[in-house]
């Protein structure tokens, strides 16, 4: 809203542990692991295991591939940032979110409900509980949601400087305003 003078509506905002536990809490959701996303998938695995005491091994995935992640694979692998790019990290980032979301579609109605109730007080939302027990029924009866991601800045309209001896993404604000409001304008 303050960068590029749009208005938010129906947001929800979520850390990495919250949607670590959300993730454990739908017994895990399938992600597409890539060969080179695997090993450093598991050195962010062992990051986590050394830091909360646990075997350096333990969740670590055996091969790439399609596979259900638990909640701390989940976040390990979107948070993965060395091997690429932000904009890649972005991008695995949507694949989680997206992959929880076709994870909550297999639910029950009683079963998503539960989960609102537990976490709606944990996001930061301006969507109601009233308003989040509606789109949880729609979400059970609609099974074709199509969902539409856009990554800011957009390809094309950004530019890397160095300003006091730190690297920035400098968006040009013209072309992405454009490109948010083509996106919305464009979404059933």
């Amino acid at each position: 809203k303050k960068n590029f003078s749009v208005e938010v509506d129906g947001y929800i905002a979520v850390n990495f542990d919250l949607m670590r536990k959300l993730v454990d809490e739908l017994g895990g959701v399938y992600i597409d692991v890539l060969p080179e996303e695997h090993k450093s998938l598991n050195a962010i695995m062992e990051y986590y295991n050394r830091v909360n005491k646990r075997n350096k091994y333990e969740e670590h995935l055996k091969k790439p591939g399609y596979q259900k992640l638990t909640g701390l694979q989940a976040m390990s692998y979107a948070r993965i940032r060395k091997l690429d790019s932000d904009f890649e990290r972005v991008g695995r980032q949507q694949r989680v979110m997206s992959a929880i979301f076709r994870e909550l579609q297999t639910k029950k109605l009683d079963e998503i409900l539960r989960i609102i109730s537990k976490y709606i007080d944990k996001v930061k939302t301006d969507i109601s509980y009233s308003d989040a027990i509606e789109l949880a029924s729609m979400l059970i009866q609609k099974q074709d949601i199509d969902i539409k991601l856009l990554r800011i800045p957009v390809k094309g309209s950004s530019s890397a400087r160095e300003i006091n001896k730190t690297y920035f993404i400098v968006p040009n604000y013209k072309k992405n305003i454009e490109a948010i409001k083509n996106f919305f304008n464009n979404v059933e």
